[in-house]
């Protein structure tokens, strides 16, 4: 019974270890192509995302999320990823390409990671805070 137990708290300990909480995620996230950075901001309960290219912005929105146990949800989050940006989008243009987007979260060591496709290697990571 002890083993048992000792077992079940042991990954229990490693489960909560490896799981942002929300306080956790507040705070800028990037992610780098060779083309492009996205820029992921997230606030209490509301992001923002730029997408940039060598010399300007190219996108610009934002839109509400949440966390539910290990992953996070953002609701209306450009998502285009077989149709590379050539110029900057307008709020029309972008509007068909907006959708709600579940995605893990989980840190990996003290670095915290939005994986918005496994496939595609996309990972946005948690950039160090500015003092």
């Amino acid at each position: 019974m002890r083993q048992t137990l000792f077992y079940f708290l042991l990954c229990s300990l490693i489960t909560v270890s490896c799981t942002a909480d929300k306080e956790d995620l507040i705070g800028r996230y990037s992610y780098h192509s060779n083309q492009l950075t996205d820029s992921l901001i997230l606030k209490d309960d509301l992001y923002i995302h730029k997408i940039f290219n060598k010399d300007s912005l190219m996108y610009e929105g934002s839109g509400n999320w949440n966390l539910d146990a290990n992953r996070i949800t953002l609701m209306k989050f450009y998502n285009n990823e077989n149709d590379p940006i050539e110029e900057p989008l307008s709020n029309e243009a972008a509007e068909k390409f907006l959708m709600r987007v579940s995605c893990p979260v989980y840190k990996k060591g003290k670095e915290i990671i939005i994986e918005i496709n496994a496939d595609e290697g996309i990972e946005y990571k948690k950039e160090a805070e500015k003092k």
